[in-house]
């Protein structure tokens, strides 16, 4: 190890020696610009000195020549990064010799061994994108340029503050991989898969995770197991690494203490009540809203807080909207309209019998010579759902699948397991106009497959008049890490809000969940006629 009293010798200038050091701060750029992407994850390692290890092994009397302060920050901060590989093998973020300059290969190479034969020790996140000082007066030094998207992000905390975070994560994940049996998460998972759990969708994501987690991690060899880990921590949505604290860790217990299915089913629904899952019980105190103020003050997110109910139009992923027909009366009036072919009318008199068929077979199958489609509202309560967004638009994201390059600040929000009435939705049975179908926005970019999967019909005329009720449909488990800490407070102020837009509201109907079985029945026509189809899974 490397660990020699730091010098503070300034360097002479580098044209008086032929070294080639220019092309040495070339290759290093290089190197970096042309492996490090934007889903790149960089580690520091235990890896120190590593200024006087690349001094030590430049040839001849060249150490006082390059002994250099701003240099030297570079080695100290940054020179010990690294990646990992798909098989958890760590690659020096910066040490390379391919194509360097021979002054500098073995000093290059010593670092490179030296560095990949350390240990991870925390994720690094960068305060900037150029790491380094790249020029100081007539001085070019060591630096090099990462994506903007490695650049630390949060608006609350600090570059090393989010790295505390993810210390104190790898802290979480790997006591519960200590903790936990592989066979019981296996059991676990098949449970939610099996929707023999009451809202087991809402958990299934972070089963399946931490069930990679917890396999990767009994099959890779020792001396990357942690290597792994890290990676896991580095690309965890919010919340996944605590798993102890979470209803996973609960059913986990149930199972590890041998309770049979009846008690573990009525223990794991009474935690995934919706009225109560990742809901704080209690208001907030007078502490925790000035907590909160703080907060939401350095975010500037106060208008963001403040929600409507989405119209059609705030949906901008559709996977189908009813189709348009050219006719007499639109068709085009140039002078070539004559020329437009006339469209068939639809001819709605061949009716085929109803089939059962699974979402992605209708969707790959069916939407797409779809004209128009109706879904059979039954006298019986249904999954009904209403869309929300900001009534700021230009207001801060505050949502996960929401970013200011990005936006989509929508949410939703439906009541405990089925329990809305259609007269509630002020629908009455039987077929409704669906105006169009989506997924649910969560799902509208990749990223968020813990948020589960549904498919959202949107139904014409239907609307909740029970909404003053539901507060502004604000909740923990969709907003953004950086809430974590008031969630309280938050909840206390969405149970006092009320949601604006009520009287344009009409991006509401009913959304299929994924894990689920369904019996939703729809009726399609196409130009060929009418066809019913009973929608019973999502796969």
């Amino acid at each position: 190890m490397y660990n020699v009293p730091n010098t503070t010798i300034i360097i002479a200038k580098v044209e008086d020696r032929d070294d080639d050091y220019y092309q040495f701060l070339k290759l290093l750029k290089e190197k970096v610009k042309s492996e490090v992407t934007k889903d790149t994850k960089l580690f520091h390692t235990d890896a120190v000195g590593l200024f006087d290890c690349f001094l030590n092994y430049l040839p001849g009397d060249a150490k006082q020549h390059y002994t250099c302060n701003c240099c030297r920050q570079f080695f100290d901060h940054f020179g010990d990064l690294v990646t990992v590989s798909p098989e958890g093998k760590i690659k020096s973020f910066v040490w390379d010799t391919a194509g360097m300059p021979e002054f500098f290969v073995t000093a290059v190479e010593r670092l490179r061994v030296y560095v990949e034969g350390m240990k991870i020790t925390g994720m690094f996140i960068a305060s900037k994108d150029v790491l380094g000082s790249p020029v100081t007066g007539p001085w070019k030094h060591v630096s090099v340029t990462i994506p903007r998207a490695l650049v630390n992000s949060s608006r609350l905390l600090n570059a090393g503050q989010v790295m505390a975070e993810k210390l104190e994560d790898f802290k979480m994940l790997m006591t519960a991989t200590r903790y936990y049996k592989l066979a019981d998460l296996e059991t676990a998972v098949k449970l939610l898969e099996s929707d023999s759990l009451y809202g087991s969708a809402a958990c299934l994501g972070v089963g399946k995770w931490f069930l990679q987690v917890m396999s990767e991690r009994s099959l890779a060899p020792k001396d990357v197991k942690d290597n792994l880990l890290w990676v896991r921590v580095a690309t965890a949505p919010t919340g996944f690494t605590h798993i102890k604290s979470t209803v996973i860790g609960s059913l986990l217990d149930d199972l590890a203490a041998g309770l049979d299915f009846s008690s573990v089913s009525a223990k794991f629904k009474d935690k995934m009540n919706p009225l109560a899952y990742q809901r704080k019980q209690n208001p907030a105190s007078a502490g925790h809203i000035r907590a909160g103020e703080d907060v939401v003050k350095k975010i500037g997110c106060e208008k963001s807080l403040e929600r409507r109910f989405a119209k059609i139009e705030d949906i901008t992923t559709t996977l189908w909207t009813p189709g348009n027909e050219v006719s007499e009366a639109t068709e085009t009036k140039g002078v070539f309209g004559h020329l437009v072919p006339k469209t068939a009318p639809v001819k709605a008199d061949l009716k085929i019998p109803g089939k059962k068929i699974t979402w992605e077979k209708f969707r790959d199958t069916v939407l797409g010579d779809a004209i128009k489609i109706e879904y059979l509202v039954k006298p019986v309560n249904d999954n009904y759902f209403a869309l929300v967004t900001a009534e700021d638009e230009k207001a801060p994201p505050i949502v996960q699948w929401d970013s200011e390059d990005d936006r989509n600040p929508l949410t939703w929000y439906v009541y405990p397991g089925t329990a809305s009435s259609a007269k509630q939705w002020l629908l009455k049975p039987g077929f409704a106009k669906v105006n169009a179908i989506t997924l649910q926005p969560s799902m509208w970019k990749s990223g968020f497959e813990h948020q589960g999967k549904g498919v959202m019909f949107v139904l014409d005329g239907a609307k909740d008049s029970g909404y003053k009720s539901i507060g502004n449909a604000l909740f923990p488990a969709t907003l953004i890490s950086e809430l974590k800490t008031i969630s309280r407070t938050i909840e206390t102020f969405a149970a006092k809000a009320v949601l604006s837009g009520y009287d344009s509201a009409d991006a509401c109907g009913v959304r299929l969940q994924g894990g689920c079985t369904w019996d939703a029945t729809v009726k399609v026509t196409t130009k060929v006629g009418e066809a019913i189809y009973i929608l019973d899974r999502w796969d």
